[in-house]
């Protein structure tokens, strides 16, 4: 790309940004950026010929950027990823009020919730575990930007057992995608090391409690919760995770899978609203995709406040 031409694209994505960021302060301004950026990040993607380069988000944490992956351009943009904004608010207030938890971000990607969370849990620590080796790197990477010495990474896959598998990673954009469930048919593969929370936690004595965990795995949501029973029953952790009826499907699971596991183990399902507030959910309200905070009863008043 010749100079003027890389120059020109950085300068709309300057723009771009700019225009997000303001957006975001408003809510009505924000419900139309949704509609639009969209288009934004897709022109700015197939635009840019350029090299990475390190960006900002969250008021300041440094974040390796690619204009044309679909999560670092986002996070770059528009702070957070569109489908997630309402988790994420519901998070950072927590995480802000409660600086001292443990956090395990299961399916880490290039790390957007653990440094989110790095930042914020000044007394904590966060345990970030992705199974891909090029996003792994890229979490790495982020880490050792921000000098975070409260994060340790895995380059593991977590479910319920002991063993090599393959993970499937997607030719396109969206490597958050990957999955142990193959759905691409184009899709390439790598090796990874596969284990069960509980069987982490037992060779990790440094790992005292867990108060939060954050899944977001394509699929293997259920694997993830079956692996980690001693700690749900044990260190009654709140449960962030994403539910997708297409991704469960291809495990051979559902929704009402994972909830009625949950349910059993006396957690109570919540959904969460855009701007981060908690509600109930039955279940007849779960849709087809959504995220959800699943909440031991016993801690119900103080974690949803």
């Amino acid at each position: 790309m010749e100079i003027d031409q890389k120059l020109a694209v950085q300068m709309r994505l300057d723009v771009a940004r700019s225009l997000a960021q303001s957006a975001l302060q408003d809510p009505e301004t924000e419900a139309i950026l949704w509609d639009e950026v969209p288009s934004w990040r897709s022109q700015l993607g197939k635009a840019w010929q350029g090299n990475d380069f390190v960006g900002e988000f969250d008021h300041g944490t440094k974040i390796q950027v690619n204009p044309a992956d679909h999560i670092e351009s986002q996070a770059f943009l528009h702070e957070m990823q569109e489908g997630d904004r309402g988790l994420i608010r519901y998070l950072c207030r927590y995480w802000e009020k409660n600086s001292n938890i443990t956090f395990l971000d299961v399916g880490a990607n290039v790390g957007l919730y653990s440094l989110m969370a790095a930042k914020r849990l000044t007394n904590g620590s966060i345990f970030s575990f992705e199974p891909v080796p090029s996003l792994y790197a890229r979490l790495r990477g982020n880490v050792e930007l921000n000098c975070f010495d409260n994060i340790k990474t895995f380059n593991i896959a977590l479910a319920d057992r002991q063993e090599t598998s393959r993970i499937w990673v997607p030719k396109h954009s969206n490597k958050g995608m990957s999955s142990l469930f193959r759905e691409d048919a184009e899709s390439d593969f790598f090796p990874c090391e596969v284990m069960s929370m509980d069987y982490w936690r037992s060779i990790s004595p440094e790992v005292t409690q867990v108060d939060m965990i954050k899944i977001d795995v394509e699929g293997a949501e259920l694997k993830v919760i079956k692996g980690g029973m001693s700690t749900l029953l044990e260190q009654r952790p709140i449960v962030a995770l994403e539910l997708s009826a297409q991704h469960l499907g291809r495990a051979g699971t559902s929704i009402s899978n994972v909830s009625d596991l949950l349910h059993a183990l006396n957690y109570t399902a919540h959904l969460v609203s855009i701007d981060g507030r908690l509600s109930p959910a039955a279940e007849v309200a779960w849709q087809a995709h959504q995220n959800a905070v699943f909440i031991p009863h016993e801690i119900a008043n103080k974690a949803t406040a």
